[in-house]
């Protein structure tokens, strides 16, 4: 009899620590699924206000709406769901603001080789938990990728419209977000949220 109890207690182990880890994973589905929500609804209130700008004012006026909407639309949803969202970049136009941090780099490089390779952007994205020195946080990010109306501001010099460019050096001097082409990663949406 003593040997089927010693034989049972792994066995209820193994069952216990099943049970913790699907409990685990639960919440871990529910952070990615509310990350990937909330970073889709960053990427939808910014194109509103840039698409709103550019048939009020055209292109060289649409690229403030980036430099100020963008942060104001970040900080919104960081205030709605309690957790900081931001948009950071390889490449950031504004480095004060979109300089991405280790973990960022990180991720924004492979977003690069996975549409490199052909991946669709609008699928691009990452989450995992992180214990760094901000502590422990599920962390995730969702590729933000240029579209035909992107170029305006962000593609060759030979595509800008007139006014952009001289908005552009007056604007951001040391621009590094140009040169991009449809389907590249621009950046990303970047959230931390802490457990």
């Amino acid at each position: 009899m003593k040997r089927k109890v010693w034989l049972a207690i792994p066995l209820l182990l193994l069952a216990c620590n099943m049970a913790r880890a699907e409990e685990a994973a639960l919440p871990l589905a529910q952070y990615a699924h509310e990350s990937s929500d909330t970073a889709e609804e960053m990427m939808q209130r910014l194109r509103r206000a840039i698409k709103k700008d550019l048939q009020r004012n055209g292109p060289a006026s649409a690229m403030t709406v980036c430099k100020s909407a963008a942060p104001v639309i970040a900080q919104d949803l960081s205030h709605e769901t309690g957790w900081p969202v931001k948009r950071v970049s390889l490449h950031p136009r504004n480095v004060k603001l979109a300089t991405a941090d280790e973990w960022e780099t990180r991720v924004l490089q492979d977003f690069d080789k996975r549409a490199a390779k052909g991946e669709d952007p609008n699928n691009i994205e990452f989450g995992e938990v992180v214990n760094d020195a901000q502590g422990k946080s599920y962390r995730y990010m969702r590729a933000m990728w240029a579209r035909a109306v992107c170029l305006d501001c962000h593609g060759a010099a030979n595509y800008m419209r007139d006014g952009v460019q001289s908005k552009l050096k007056l604007e951001y001097p040391d621009a590094q977000s140009i040169e991009y082409r449809v389907g590249d990663v621009v950046g990303g949406v970047s959230i931390r949220r802490p457990l």
